[in-house]
């Protein structure tokens, strides 16, 4: 779980950083690909290392994909 809040964290904080500056649908495709990348690493039956870079991974989709969302709702539908 740590390695999920961890990178949950740098997620938010750098999807945050760049959803006004990229975009949204870089931004969405990032976390798909991070999400697509960390689940074909736990498909590999992998040892510790691999178990937690996929949390890991999946921490930084987590947490980056909520301020893509936060921006793309306004970008839709108007402020």
């Amino acid at each position: 779980m740590s390695y999920v809040a961890v990178g949950g964290v740098i997620g938010k904080l750098g999807f945050g950083y760049l959803a006004d500056r990229i975009p949204l649908k870089l931004g969405f495709g990032a976390a798909i690909v991070a999400t697509g990348a960390a689940l074909y690493i736990l498909t590999l039956q992998p040892a510790y290392a691999g178990f937690a870079l996929a949390t890991f991974l999946l921490g930084i989709a987590t947490g980056g994909i909520l301020p893509v969302w936060n921006a793309i709702v306004p970008a839709l539908f108007g402020l």
